[in-house]
C-alpha cells in the first residue's frame, strides 16, 4: 500500500480554474497533476544535487506560499 500525503494549498479560485483546466486539457484530474509537479520537483532536486542544506530558491512569496522557501 502507498503512503499517502495530503495537504491543503491557499490558491485564488481563478488559480484553481485555471489548474483544473491545465490538468483537464493534460487528461489528468487536479490530484494526478498536482501529484506529478511534486515528483519532477523531486526529480529535478535530485538530478542537480540539491540538498535540504541547499538554501532555498525563493525566499519570499504570498500569503500562500509553502513558508520553507519552496513554492509552485
Amino acid at each position: 500500500m502507498k503512503d499517502t500525503l495530503m495537504m491543503a494549498v491557499q490558491i485564488t479560485p481563478e488559480e484553481r480554474d485555471e489548474f483544473r483546466r491545465i490538468a483537464r486539457s493534460k487528461g489528468m484530474m487536479m490530484q494526478g497533476l498536482l501529484a506529478q509537479l511534486v515528483r519532477n520537483t523531486i526529480r529535478d532536486y535530485s538530478s542537480e544535487g540539491i540538498t535540504a542544506s541547499t538554501p532555498p530558491l525563493i525566499t519570499h512569496g504570498n500569503a500562500g506560499d509553502i513558508r520553507d522557501g519552496l513554492s509552485l
